[in-house]
């Protein structure tokens, strides 16, 4: 009976207490449940919230590097931006897209120009600051040259209303004083004056050439008479003819340069390529290899440093030189090509062979100085009869003219122009 009476209690603690544990257990599982109950709903919130911003980025047009991949993952339209990052209007025109922003419905991707050679062999890119636009499959629709705001690329891409119009070849024609003003602001993109004069060799030489190239585009040439133009070789400085000036369409001068004799040449020339270095194997690749001056050695290939103005074959020339005669020299030259026949007995060859020797020769003039008394073939080929002369040459060796005395660079120019 006392065993009994001893046990109750126990039995008694031992019910309460697992009464009590499974109360516990309820409880926690209680807790648990909503604990997970709100994380749920925050997840949810959060997936919510990282849909509606995905939906806000894919209602945005973009402006970033190119890639294959974002090429296939964006839908719209689709632009490539061949930038240079030593190109000044490449960056004046990455600065205002990137500031402005690109509306939806609009891709544009910026290409390194320097390094993705592949992609320029592609599209056939001869220059920096082109623009392509290609379809979902990355196949080329439409190209053109310069541009430095969204809106121009809308207007190529016809995705503006307002700057629907598009063209697809650029322009080379004649124009004249009276209308020249209102045929550049016509004109559509690269705006470039070109200053002919009929009696110049090289420019009718150029003047074929164009003549006889597509003008790719996106630029647009003016040939313009160099002899009946004063007032606007006054305004921008022209002092001879085959001379080129980019202008915008208000005709404010952007650059000048000179001598270029294929489009291949005026694209360049309306480049900035300072400090970079031509690559060729072949001479009729010296423009499919263009890249940014590095230290790197390139095995087999020739490197030529550029000046800023021209990228040619013949690079060296686009300064102006003074040199001793040979008939490569005169071969290779780029420009007008004058020829002095010095002597060494003649004070006033010396007084101007003194003279030239420190001045600096303009871009796109070459003098060779010719020894009088050895070279009676080129003597009796020009009917120089006397020390001191100069004689003016085409680049078939022709003679353009002839004349006496000259003492300085100045005056030779002023016979060339004359």
């Amino acid at each position: 009976m006392k065993k009994l009476l001893v046990l109750i209690p126990i039995l008694g603690v031992l019910f309460l207490a697992s009464c009590t544990s499974g109360q516990d257990q309820k409880v926690q599982e209680d807790t648990n449940s909503k604990v997970a109950n709100v994380t749920n709903i925050e997840d949810q919130k959060t997936e919510d919230k990282q849909i509606k911003d995905i939906s806000l980025d894919q209602s945005k047009g973009q402006y970033i590097t190119y890639s294959k991949e974002a090429i296939q993952n964006t839908e719209g339209k689709k632009v490539l931006f061949f930038n240079a990052s030593w190109c000044g209007s490449c960056k004046t025109a990455d600065k205002n897209i990137t500031e402005s922003g690109v509306p939806s419905g609009l891709s544009v991707f910026k290409v390194d120009y320097d390094s993705n050679f592949e992609l320029r062999k592609k599209y056939g890119i001869v220059a920096q600051h082109t623009f392509v636009q290609v379809d979902n499959e990355g196949n080329m629709i439409k190209k053109w040259i310069g541009g430095k705001t969204i809106e121009d690329i809308e207007g190529e891409v016809g995705f503006s209303e307002k700057t629907s119009v598009t063209f697809e070849k650029g322009i080379y024609k004649d124009v004249t004083e009276s209308n020249v003003a209102e045929e550049v602001k016509a004109g559509k993109g690269r705006r470039v004056l070109f200053f002919h004069a009929s009696w110049c060799a090289t420019c009718k030489a150029a003047d074929t050439s164009l003549r006889g190239s597509e003008i790719p585009a996106g630029l647009s040439i003016f040939k313009i008479d160099f002899d009946s133009n004063v007032e606007l070789r006054q305004k921008y400085g022209v002092t001879s003819q085959h001379t080129f000036v980019e202008v915008d369409k208000k005709m404010n001068k952007l650059k000048m340069w000179r001598a270029s004799k294929t489009v291949e040449d005026i694209l360049s020339g309306l480049g900035e390529h300072k400090n970079i270095k031509v690559k060729t194997e072949t001479k009729t690749e010296v423009k499919e290899e263009i890249q940014e001056e590095t230290k790197t050695e390139v095995k087999e290939e020739v490197e030529v440093e550029v000046q800023p103005v021209l990228e040619t074959e013949e690079v060296k020339n686009n300064i102006g030189q003074y040199v001793e005669y040979s008939q490569e020299a005169v071969k290779n030259a780029l420009g007008d090509k004058i020829l002095f026949f010095h002597a060494t007995w003649c004070s006033s060859c010396k007084a101007a062979d003194k003279n030239i020797s420190a001045e600096t020769i303009p871009a796109g003039l070459n003098i060779f100085k010719v020894d009088f008394d050895s070279s009676t073939a080129l003597r009796k080929q020009y009917e120089v009869v006397g020390q001191h002369t100069f004689v003016q040459i085409d680049d078939n060796g022709n003679m353009i003219k002839k004349w006496f005395g000259s003492r300085s660079v100045k005056d030779i120019l002023a016979e060339v122009k004359s």
